[in-house]
């Protein structure tokens, strides 16, 4: 069971995210707005503009949705396509990876997002806190990884 933490975080720091967006291959750009360093975890900012072309970002899956779609009538298979969208937007789409200089294991705890086609923007929260050796941080959001310095 997980143990609860009802701790009140202390920011130690906040890093400024790159004023550039980084473009990947599926039609949206994505920036790091900022990261707080805390005394227990370490929270990160983001935002995607706008929303990806998630067929394309996951075009295995789409594929065999569309293989499993044959035969099924036009106003369903329009439907059932426009719920696993909606289904990979949720769960699969905004999903962040947080690595270090010095190799730190940081699991994801919590995730909170607003999505939208234009914009999206939300916060992912990592423990444990960036150690005080790290010199920088590596925010991944599927193929694009931004580096930020620890300073």
């Amino acid at each position: 069971m997980q143990e609860l933490d009802f701790h009140e975080p202390v920011i130690l720091r906040t890093l400024r995210g790159p004023q550039d967006a980084i473009g990947n291959d599926h039609g949206s750009s994505f920036v790091v707005t900022g990261v707080d360093i805390c005394d227990t975890r370490t929270v990160v900012g983001w935002r995607v503009s706008p929303e990806p072309d998630v067929a394309s970002l996951f075009s295995e899956d789409f594929d065999a949705l569309e293989a499993e779609l044959e035969g099924v009538d036009d106003s369903a298979a329009v439907e059932l396509r426009k719920k696993a969208r909606e289904a990979f937007i949720r769960e699969r789409t905004y999903v962040f990876r947080l690595a270090d200089d010095i190799g730190t294991q940081y699991q994801r705890t919590r995730h909170m997002g607003h999505y939208g086609s234009d914009v999206a923007t939300g916060a992912v929260t990592f423990k444990p806190s960036v150690p005080d050796t790290a010199a920088e941080l590596v925010v991944t959001w599927h193929d694009v990884g931004l580096t930020l310095p620890v300073t």
